[in-house]
């Protein structure tokens, strides 16, 4: 039971500390992709200037072919604040072939799919869900039931009480 207790406290901080890496990194889903990296840069900065951000990557990185055979880059970002502001920006993409996430661990990654596929059997049901971060939410006559994990539910508030204190990004 101790030794259980402090495995369980070592986990806990190696997933905050992966989480802390991550924070402002950004996985890009992009279906024609180079893997040299000095155009990988060029096809990322083309996808930021489409958002019309006025933000440079610090990293960029390709990692390779998802499980659909589109190609993934990893975006390491200056700044929690400019990252935000990206995936905010990102709904200008829709209808194009370029999907921006979240980096995530694993742990989180798996809480995410489970979160997707429970939120289309609700929509097969004919409910209008909205997901965000790590959660998801039914919405009904005005309101949202919100459905947490349990495992990340604080670092999820954390997440919304800085993104609360920085500047909105506006449509031009």
């Amino acid at each position: 039971t101790d030794i259980q207790q402090r495995l369980q406290r070592i986990e806990d901080q190696e997933e905050r500390r992966q989480n802390n890496e991550r924070r402002n990194n950004m996985i890009l889903n992009i279906e024609e992709i180079e893997k040299q990296k000095d155009k990988v840069e060029e096809q990322v900065q083309g996808i930021l200037r489409k958002l019309r951000v006025e933000t440079k990557p610090q990293k960029v990185r390709y990692l390779g072919k998802d499980c659909k055979g589109r190609g993934l880059a990893l975006a390491a970002m200056k700044s929690l604040e400019e990252k935000i502001v990206i995936m905010k920006a990102k709904r200008n993409l829709e209808g194009q072939e370029v999907f921006i996430e979240d980096d995530m661990t694993k742990k989180s990654r798996e809480i995410q799919a489970a979160i997707r596929k429970r939120v289309k059997l609700e929509r097969e049901k004919g409910q209008e869900v909205k997901i965000g971060f790590l959660r998801s939410g039914l919405m009904g006559n005005g309101n949202i039931e919100k459905k947490s994990q349990k495992t990340t539910r604080h670092s999820a508030k954390r997440e919304k009480r800085k993104r609360q204190q920085l500047p909105t990004y506006k449509k031009e």
